[in-house]
């Protein structure tokens, strides 16, 4: 099962009806006969959405008292829309209402006027990263020749490279090493969802683009690879909680790790402020990019009781929504015990890391065109 992120639709409701709405005489009792409601930062039926309501119905048998659970869609802004009204005046903070959304770390370090609140100022009740992946196109070389990852040192011309926004982590992984090996290239941003981005390399409009895995396991596969159009030039790297990197990717075999192929090329790791970059944006994909996150003012004993039964659904097997049980993958669920210093990722970023990304978001860029 690979650990993962990404992927039921109309709103749904779980559990007993409820039975009283009396006070509680413990924490322990505080969710019996009560509805908790979960604010989902994505439309119904995509993305985070169809992670999210097959895992709410377990999360319920797990939660002492086992409320029912309310699934509420609050599209808008990769989970902005969502988070500043949860952290707002207009959501009681009283435990009864939390959001399981993606919630775009890099908005908050790059100073974005639409995050109207302090993700810190609320309870981390969980994170979870994802795999972030590079496709390439098989076309790049004569007759198809792209082959195998190392193929890429043979490409001498600027290629073009598509993906959703400037300043998307995983487009920038992407970017960042492709600079690494000395691949020439010009971006091209603003398509939308992975199936726009897939299709711009099928057509030949760009020869590259990033994925995530349980994207490349439902879509990418299938009609890229397996067709001979493009490869999975790398799995991007991963690195453990004391910084190192991990050698090897057993999930999706055949896929190597990006360090393992610079390093089997160039006899070396890489190094240098673009590397110091790729380490921090990579830390982050790993571990945050999916958040649970209970508002501020929510009582304490209340966060304790969340966290805990969320550890539990995440190690029941009921959990995994069916269509990424399907694919063999599941969302990249950070151990407890690391949510401190995985959260710590999202500050640490140096003066010099910011300026390298900052370099890499206002690099000369294209729109993608509208499509008719």
């Amino acid at each position: 099962m690979i650990k993962l992120n990404h992927f039921v639709a109309a709103p749904l409701i779980v559990g007993a009806v409820a039975v009283g709405l009396s006070g509680p005489s413990s924490a322990e009792d505080f969710y019996k006969g009560k509805t908790l409601t979960v604010m989902i930062g994505s439309n119904a039926g995509g993305g985070i959405d169809l992670l999210a309501r097959p895992f709410v119905p377990v999360w319920s048998k797990h939660i002492p008292g086992n409320p029912n659970i309310i699934v509420k869609n609050i599209p808008g802004g990769g989970g902005l829309k969502m988070l500043n009204l949860l952290y707002g005046k207009q959501v009681k903070h009283d435990g009864l209402s939390i959001a399981f959304s993606p919630w775009r770390p890099m908005s908050r370090i790059l100073g974005d006027k639409a995050v109207r609140h302090n993700i810190e100022d609320g309870h981390l009740i969980a994170a979870a990263g994802n795999i972030p992946m590079s496709m390439i196109s098989s076309s790049l070389l004569p007759n198809n020749g792209l082959k195998k990852d190392s193929d890429i040192f043979k490409v001498k011309k600027p290629i073009v490279v598509a993906g959703s926004r400037r300043d998307d982590a995983v487009s920038l992984l992407n970017r960042i090493s492709l600079r690494l090996v000395g691949i020439e290239y010009r971006y091209v941003f603003g398509y939308r969802g992975q199936n726009n981005i897939m299709t711009s390399l099928i057509q030949n409009e760009s020869q590259s683009f990033p994925t995530l895995a349980p994207a490349y396991k439902q879509l990418v596969e299938s009609n890229v690879t397996n067709k001979g159009i493009g490869i999975p030039l790398w799995v991007h790297t991963e690195f453990d909680i004391n910084g190192k990197p991990i050698e090897e990717f057993k999930l999706i075999p055949g896929i190597r790790p990006f360090h393992v192929v610079y390093r089997e090329h160039y006899g070396k790791m890489p190094s240098g402020p673009d590397w110091e970059a790729y380490k921090w944006l990579s830390n982050l994909q790993y571990a945050l990019p999916v958040g649970v996150w209970a508002p501020p003012g929510t009582p304490p004993e209340l966060v304790k009781i969340l966290r805990e039964s969320h550890a539990k659904t995440v190690q029941d097997p009921e959990h995994i929504p069916p269509v990424l049980r399907k694919a063999g993958v599941d969302l990249n669920w950070s151990k407890p015990e690391e949510l401190p210093a995985r959260f710590k990722t999202f500050r640490s970023i140096t003066p010099e890391v910011l300026a390298t990304v900052k370099k890499f978001i206002s690099e000369e860029a294209k729109r993608a065109p509208k499509k008719k």
